[in-house]
């Protein structure tokens, strides 16, 4: 007799709710870089417009890190 893992093992997406998942991802994305677009506008003496930058980048880099942990864990689930 073989022994089967009665372990609780989350499904894996269907290929759909992954693609509007990273839609909606993006447009998350698109609505916060206009968000920040002008956050620091009222302070050009603090170059305002290099700091917008700096926010943005870093939000796109920490989205990234998220995302791409969350793909691995799904791959590690299929192991």
């Amino acid at each position: 007799m073989s022994t089967k893992q009665t372990d609780k093992v989350k499904p894996r997406r269907s290929a759909p709710a992954r693609v509007f998942g990273g839609i909606g991802i993006g447009l998350i994305g698109f609505v916060l870089y206009w968000v920040f677009d002008g956050m620091f506008d009222g302070f050009p003496k603090y170059n305002s417009y290099f700091w917008t930058w700096v926010v943005v980048i870093a939000f796109v880099l920490f989205g990234a890190f998220i995302w791409i942990r969350d793909e691995r864990r799904h791959i590690d689930d299929e192991d």
